[in-house]
Order: C-alpha cells, then structure tokens, then sequence
C-alpha cells in the first residue's frame, strides 16, 4: 500500500516531499505507540545514605588523596508492584580529580510493614527483588537489605518517606 501511495502522480515536487513525510511521520508514530503499549510503569526512587571523608595513605605502595565517599540506594518500581533495590558506591578522589561509582549486588532482603515504630508481617526475599504485599504502597514498607563490598557484608534499612517523589 506505502508503494502504490508514493508511485502515484503528485503534479507539485514541493507536495510529494510534504507527501512522503508526512507519510514516513505516521509510520514512525505508530511504531513508538506499539512499543509503548508494551512497556510497563516504572517508578525510580534514589536515596543518599551516607558521606564519609577518609584519610588517604601516604605509603610508597599505594599513594592516594582525601576521598570522598557516598553511598546511594536506588530502588526501581515496576506498576506499583514489584521493586528491585542497588545499592552503590559513590568514589571522588580529590587529589587525582577522578570519579567512580562502584555498584553492589542486593543478596538478601527483609520487607516488614510498618505500624507506628513497630515492624510486622515480615517476609524474608533472598533476591534484590519483590513483590509489595498487597493493600500497602513502598512507603509502607520497612526495607532490611544486605550487599557485600570488597569481601565484606553490610545490612543497611531504609523506609521511602511518603513526601518522596519519583524522578
């Protein structure tokens, strides 16, 4: 049908190119339309835990500056339902003007819902991945998750504040 529409006698240059635009523009927005009816709502929420300042060594072996160092937790929302929690490390040499960021692998989780200051129906994923219980929304939820950074396991919670807002 696209053939026999530009085979056809157009008597003006000028509206054969306004012709196969517009033609090429339909084609391309039906296209992005198909492909985002099947994509899924995700929601990214990112969160700061901590800075810390180390000294850095002045040995011959390994010479570095003051560091500066952020860990950051950032948690995926896919239609309300299911979430998936990183955690990563933020690494800004000050002396050799360099930046990293180091990501560390969730392996465990314990999601609990929240009442007041106590935790209830805890429910133990080993997985960066789960499901909310149902009838709660992430801000609920109390997250226990544990990832390990250079041979070592840290255990760190994080509750999603009902003010915060995806980006």
């Amino acid at each position: 049908m696209l053939a026999s529409i530009l085979s056809m006698q157009i008597p003006n240059k000028k509206m054969l190119k306004i012709s196969q635009i517009g033609i090429y523009s339909f084609i391309f927005l039906l296209s992005s339309y198909s492909t985002a009816l099947g994509t899924e709502k995700q929601e990214v929420y990112k969160f700061r835990l901590d800075v810390n300042l180390l000294a850095g060594t002045a040995d011959m072996w390994n010479l570095r500056g003051r560091e500066a160092i952020e860990e950051w937790v950032v948690i995926k929302v896919k239609n309300k339902k299911e979430f998936k929690i990183y955690h990563t490390t933020y690494l800004e040499n000050k002396t050799w003007k360099t930046r990293q960021w180091f990501d560390h692998p969730v392996t465990e989780m314990r999601i609990c819902a929240i009442d007041g200051f106590e935790k209830k129906d805890c429910k133990v994923v080993n997985s960066d991945t789960t499901t909310i219980p149902d009838g709660l929304a992430l801000h609920d939820l109390s997250i226990d998750f544990k990832y390990s950074e250079s041979g070592r396991s840290f255990t760190k919670n994080i509750t999603v504040a009902k003010e915060a807002k995806p980006e």
